[in-house]
């Protein structure tokens, strides 16, 4: 049995235009995969990573990018005798490269059985960046009530579930943002006590958290944006307060001296959701708590930018430019 269908390959490491939309062709599932004919695909910073190859993958180029999406089984590998994964089940996966596709195999391992209170887009947008939100404020560092918690990037994908999950923990959450439209959406969707501008001219963001706060206040900071953004959370940090490095979309971070930590016994830490959804177990369990707090309605999911899967560089180019809020899915 040969599968036909499309795909967004990349061949060549650079701008979003590397980017090809070609046929492929797909052989049967092997053992412990199925078959997925897919109908949304999210589309995360960390495909972008990917095509400029600041990250790499294993296979090597040319590559199909994309890390999950949403679909429905349309063949079962040999050796799956789960009732659930039948012919025509509805499922979603995260961490399996290969989602710019029509149609993909992917490992059982990797798949999660979908609530009837999620659409498709809505799972694609969500999955991904919310198994990342669930690790961060659940297990890189468990919330309390009354913590005072930094959210960068607080109208981004993943910002806007950080801060709405840390509200419903009972924390006071600070969002800073690029523009006020950003601002808006954070005060709104994402909850955030209050919020800040990283474009103002005339009053810094870290001097605002400061006049609002005091001096230390921050128990915990989530920082997607690092470039020189990481020294001035450092030094709102109270003591034995963490900061959570999870991305880069204002460039590497500037280099700090561990040795400064010890004044406040401050933590530095960039985690990686592969290690925390490493197996079925921890990954259902990560998965469970995310439609938990979303079908609780606890954690909203904020409007969807949807692209055609065709057009997935002009989704990187938005994405990139910062014209994005929210989370991005192609649909198929």
């Amino acid at each position: 049995m040969k599968t036909i269908g499309h795909a967004v390959v990349t061949r060549s490491y650079g701008a979003a235009d590397v980017q090809t939309y070609e046929p492929i062709e797909l052989g049967k599932p092997g053992p412990g995969e199925v078959l997925l004919r897919q109908t949304a695909i999210g589309v995360n910073f960390l495909d972008i990573y990917h095509r400029r190859g600041e990250a790499k993958p294993a296979s090597g180029l040319p590559f199909i990018n994309g890390f999950e999406g949403v679909g429905v089984i349309e063949a079962v590998g040999e050796g799956i005798d789960d009732a659930k994964l039948r012919v025509g089940a509805r499922m979603g996966y995260t961490l399996a490269i290969g989602g710019y596709a029509t149609h993909r195999l992917v490992p059982v391992s990797r798949l999660i059985p979908l609530p009837d209170g999620l659409s498709d887009v809505q799972a694609a947008a969500v999955l991904l960046k919310g198994t990342t939100a669930e690790y961060l404020v659940r297990r890189v560092y468990p919330v309390q009530k009354g913590d005072i918690v930094l959210v960068h990037a607080a109208a981004g994908g993943v910002g806007l579930l950080v801060t709405q999950w840390a509200k419903h923990l009972g924390a006071v959450v600070i969002g800073t943002v690029s523009s006020e439209a950003k601002a808006k959406l954070a005060r709104e969707i994402g909850k955030c006590d209050e919020v800040f501008l990283t474009s103002d001219q005339t009053v810094s963001w870290d001097k605002q958290v400061r006049d609002r706060f005091g001096e230390t206040p921050v128990a915990v900071v989530y920082d997607g944006v690092a470039g020189s953004t990481l020294k001035k959370s450092l030094a709102l940090l109270r003591i034995r307060g963490m900061a959570v490095v999870l991305g880069s979309a204002g460039g590497p971070a500037e280099p700090i001296d561990v040795h400064a930590l010890k004044a406040r016994s401050l933590i530095v830490t960039s985690p990686s959701l592969p290690h925390f959804t490493a197996d079925q177990t921890s990954l259902h369990d990560s998965t469970s708590a995310l439609f938990d707090v979303i079908l609780s309605g606890a954690v909203n999911i904020p409007e969807v930018c949807t692209f055609s899967l065709a057009h997935a560089a002009e989704a990187h180019t938005e994405i990139e430019a910062r014209r994005t809020t929210g989370s991005v899915v192609l649909t198929a």
